[in-house]
């Protein structure tokens, strides 16, 4: 399953000690194992993490080891379509 991972970090970690707080827990946990891409923000609010695949254990820790840095209001997940695979569904629904 694709899955768009949009996450804000809380206002009160922008600053040197949360940003090195924050590197040391991506540190210890590193990328996902369906990881595809992995982009952050330029104004450094946040990012996001572009997944393939099923392993919602690993998706759940993970969000579970980053929840003091982030904003939860602010970030989501969106499971999305390769455009191939909506276009008959679109399509379907079209008529």
């Amino acid at each position: 399953m694709l899955t768009v991972n949009v996450y804000r970090w809380r206002d009160d970690v922008h600053g040197v000690e949360g940003t090195k707080a924050i590197m040391e827990a991506f540190g210890a946990r590193g990328s996902g194992p369906d990881e595809i891409a992995h982009y952050v923000f330029a104004d450094g609010t946040g990012g996001c993490v572009i997944s393939d695949g099923d392993d919602t254990g690993w998706a759940y820790r993970n969000a579970l080891d980053f929840v003091e840095f982030l904003d939860m209001d602010k970030s989501m997940t969106q499971i999305a379509l390769k455009l191939d695979d909506a276009l008959p569904h679109v399509i379907d629904r079209m008529s």
